[in-house]
């Protein structure tokens, strides 16, 4: 199952790396805009988050953490989508 997702994974970036593997042939693509930093922020209290709920859930930390911490991601998924929309204005 590993190895089916890491080919799916290469398909997916087929794009960028068929220029590792043959000589390219078209100019370079532009990068990407920069990651706003409140996006990053919110994959990072996101995270911490996840990882909160998941030890509560088997017993490495507190239960009493299992609400405030979900209400945490909560505030993680909006600093992302307002990371997007910061990102949709450029």
């Amino acid at each position: 199952m590993m190895l089916v997702a890491s080919l799916f994974l290469l398909c997916w970036d087929w794009n960028r790396l068929r220029a590792i593997v043959f000589e390219p042939t078209q100019r370079p693509v532009a990068l990407p805009a920069p990651t706003p930093l409140i996006e990053k922020s919110g994959y990072v209290v996101g995270t911490v988050a996840a990882l909160v709920v998941s030890f509560a859930t088997r017993g490495l930390a507190p239960m009493s953490a299992l609400l405030p911490m979900l209400g945490v991601g909560l505030v993680a998924v909006v600093l992302v989508l307002v990371g997007w929309m910061q990102t949709v204005r450029r």
